[in-house]
């Protein structure tokens, strides 16, 4: 915590490249690396004295059509140094994440493993693959005559939120 708050700090008094705060949320950060980008387009020549200000603790440097930087483990003096660098677009703290983990459900109905690809194929057969979560925090808006939320199914996980047919809050028609 106190890492991210000198950090923090550092950006407010060098007033330059803005901090990827999305990586932030998406994983546990990795003491002391960093991820360098330079501006799209900046000469190689650029990144090249870059790399050799900051000597052999680069692990690697990325070069991919205009995109160019390299991620290394910075000392808070250098840090500071390259947050004043007007060819770096931003500097963010190297991260690990995890993939999600895929399930399949084997022989699911057609509809079900349609959904799960985005073009129909009959190789696909009947495998419905879903990540992890399930689908946990989704809301889905069903415009029907009623749904049974109660469907042993439904493992609890439906409700009725609204009805705009009449005042029965049950599936009246089937």
């Amino acid at each position: 915590m106190r890492y991210l708050a000198l950090l923090s700090l550092l950006l407010c008094v060098a007033n330059a490249a803005p901090l990827g705060l999305l990586s932030l949320l998406a994983g546990v950060i990795i003491p002391g690396k960093h991820i360098v980008v330079l501006k799209p387009d900046t000469d190689e020549g650029v990144l090249e004295s870059i790399l050799g200000l900051v000597g052999d603790i680069v692990d690697h440097v990325f070069r991919i059509g205009p995109f160019q930087g390299f991620s290394a483990s910075l000392t808070d003096i250098l840090l500071t140094t390259l947050l004043s660098n007007g060819d770096i677009d931003y500097i963010e703290p190297d991260i690990t994440v995890a993939a999600l983990e895929i399930f399949v459900q084997q022989n699911s109905p057609y509809g079900l493993a349609r959904i799960s690809h985005t073009t129909p194929s009959p190789d696909y057969g009947t495998d419905y693959l879903f990540d992890g979560t399930m689908g946990e925090g989704t809301c889905a808006y069903i415009i029907d005559s009623g749904i049974f939320a109660e469907h042993p199914e439904f493992e609890g996980r439906a409700s009725q939120v609204a009805n705009f047919a009449d005042d029965s809050p049950t599936d009246d028609s089937g």
